[in-house]
């Protein structure tokens, strides 16, 4: 559902953009008039649905996004319509990349804008990969360490044991936790324990951090540097394996002001055997697709937020997606709930719980 302000642009000159695109996407091929017409709204409720931040047109989403706009324009259209389109129509193309400014499912339920389209596509891809790489094993010292980081005495730190291991294990993770749940001291952990095994291998451990922004990139880097000089860390981490600062997305992948193009892709990747990246909620689609394009072949990433706030600002919650469906894309996801900042104030932690189901 959008807000007011969005409720605003739409009613005024940005909904005009949406109709230009329309009716250029229209006049612009050849087709019959009840076809052309067909594309022409297909066009203008897909370029409306990403202003809405849905990288697609959903018709089954419709009725919850109770958007008059979107009800206004496909209120009389079905999904056997758009299906019915032929798959290599010059305008809309069937699940495949062409020329055609829109995809179409095969089922004619969603459509896209083609960018759109490719970027779902190349992250879907690119995590189904990593998702189905070989396991990792974890040695004798590494579990020596987990049971001295996480004694068993200490039941509310089990979750973050077990975040701990997936991200040693996985090629991808996904950690989310709302504020003091434990992600930094979690990533600490993680850190500490992949350099354990590079020891053994005299491996030199090449560790990036980076964050949407660069208050959250200081402040991931102040945090673990603080983890790392505690007691609990101080024989377990070395600070020389971190890297001198974190990075904003756009400084990591080398974005320059003028271009959306990154210089890091996958002619020229990111140099690190591990990136972790903080406040993962914020990422839009486009940057999570050039993210893991500028991904090393056999690097680890490690995805920190809260699903439950700070989404992107731009099309495509890539985070709550695979938060919401691990099973899908075959991507372990940790949920770590006990919050260690608010455990002496049981009354702000019911209404926290309260906030984020949606009870208050």
């Amino acid at each position: 559902m959008s807000d007011g302000y969005t409720s605003t642009l739409l009613g005024g000159r940005t909904r005009s953009l949406n109709r230009y695109f329309a009716d250029w996407v229209s006049m612009r091929f050849d087709m019959p008039a009840e076809t052309r017409e067909l594309i022409a709204r297909l066009a203008e409720a897909s370029s409306l649905a990403l202003q809405l931040k849905h990288s697609c047109l959903d018709l089954a989403q419709l009725p919850a996004l109770a958007e008059p706009a979107l009800t206004e324009l496909l209120g009389d259209v079905d999904a056997a319509q758009i299906a019915a389109l032929a798959p290599n129509h010059a305008a809309i193309s069937c699940e495949r990349a062409t020329h055609a400014p829109l995809v179409r499912s095969a089922d004619g339920r969603r459509v896209w804008l083609q960018k759109y389209f490719l970027f779902e596509r190349a992250v879907a891809h690119r995590v189904r990969a990593l998702g189905a790489a070989p396991v990792s094993a974890l040695n004798a010292a590494q579990q020596e360490a987990l049971t001295t980081l996480y004694p068993a005495q200490e039941p509310a730190a089990s979750s973050q044991r077990r975040a701990t291991e997936m991200a040693l294990r996985q090629r991808l993770s996904v950690i989310s936790g709302g504020p003091g749940t434990g992600k930094t001291w979690t990533v600490a952990a993680v850190v500490a324990l992949l350099q354990l095994a590079d020891r053994q291998t005299q491996q030199p451990l090449k560790v990036a951090l980076a964050a949407p922004t660069g208050k959250a990139a200081n402040r991931m880097m102040e945090s673990l540097r603080n983890a790392a000089n505690s007691e609990r860390f101080r024989d377990l981490l070395a600070t020389d394996v971190l890297p001198d600062k974190a990075s904003t997305l756009h400084a990591l992948l080398a974005i320059g002001y003028d271009t959306v193009k990154p210089r890091r892709d996958a002619q020229n990747p990111l140099n690190c055997d591990v990136l972790i990246v903080d406040e993962a909620s914020m990422i839009d689609l486009p940057m999570m697709a050039r993210l893991l394009a500028a991904l090393p072949d056999q690097a680890r990433l490690l995805l920190l937020g809260d699903q439950e706030q700070l989404s992107s600002v731009e099309a495509g919650g890539v985070l709550a997606d695979l938060c919401a469906g691990p099973d899908t894309l075959g991507v372990p996801v940790a949920v770590l709930e006990h919050n260690y900042r608010t455990r002496d104030q049981p009354e702000l932690q019911a209404l926290a719980g309260a906030v984020n189901q949606g009870r208050w």
